[in-house]
């Protein structure tokens, strides 16, 4: 008696990408002032050309509604950030925004260079709570085959929303004494404060005292 045996061939299609080929999606961090329309940018960051042919994505980025006057909206970049991009978009719930996108192939030509890409921004018009966390979850990440990449392939970029603060100074003098005719008064900065802020000052002369220039 002859046995028969049977043979199965597979192929198996295992994808990775190292650390500096991973893919990163989230939002910026960017400073605003109180009761105004923050844009903050909305970026893919592709650690490599075409890494595993990376495709598409979707995305969330939370953040408390409550530290807004209205819900965010989106604005697509002007141009797509990459040869095929389509289909750009962030929706919004209560205190969270859904974002994805997608890429037509074939990805040989032309070649996705590695770097920092902006789809969009999403226009936050905040409040006066300050700072606001953005974080970003994402949901899953795609090759131009529909498939799945596997865990770790992309990875998510925190943002925030910093409120501008003014500079503080130290105690100033009560009066300054003219030497010669001279004197100054020296202003110490305490704190910096962020983003571009100012602090004013006022220089008074007594009643009765004879004219003289202050130079600021």
């Amino acid at each position: 008696m002859k046995s028969a045996k049977l043979f199965i061939f597979g192929i198996a299609t295992i994808v990775t990408l190292n650390a500096s080929a991973a893919i990163t999606l989230g939002a910026g961090s960017v400073v605003g002032t109180p009761n105004s329309m923050v844009a903050v940018p909305v970026t893919v960051v592709r650690g490599a050309a075409d890494a595993a042919g990376f495709a598409s994505a979707t995305f969330t980025i939370s953040y408390p509604q409550a530290a807004l006057t209205a819900t965010p909206t989106f604005t697509p970049a002007g141009a797509a950030p990459w040869p095929g991009a389509s289909g750009i978009t962030c929706t919004f719930g209560s205190g969270i925004a859904t974002c994805g996108f997608a890429t037509a192939g074939p990805f040989g030509n032309p070649v996705i260079a590695a770097g920092s890409y902006s789809i969009g921004s999403i226009n936050f018009p905040v409040a006066a709570t300050f700072p606001i966390a953005l974080t970003a979850t994402l949901v899953e990440c795609t090759d131009q085959n529909g498939n799945k990449l596997a865990a770790g392939s992309c990875a998510t970029q925190n943002g925030t929303i910093t409120g501008q603060t003014a500079p503080t100074l130290s105690a100033l003098p009560a009066a300054v004494t003219l030497t010669g005719g001279t004197g100054t008064a020296a202003v110490t900065v305490a704190t910096a404060g962020v983003a571009t802020e100012s602090v004013a000052l006022a220089c008074t002369i007594p009643a009765g005292a004879a004219t003289f220039a202050i130079t600021a």
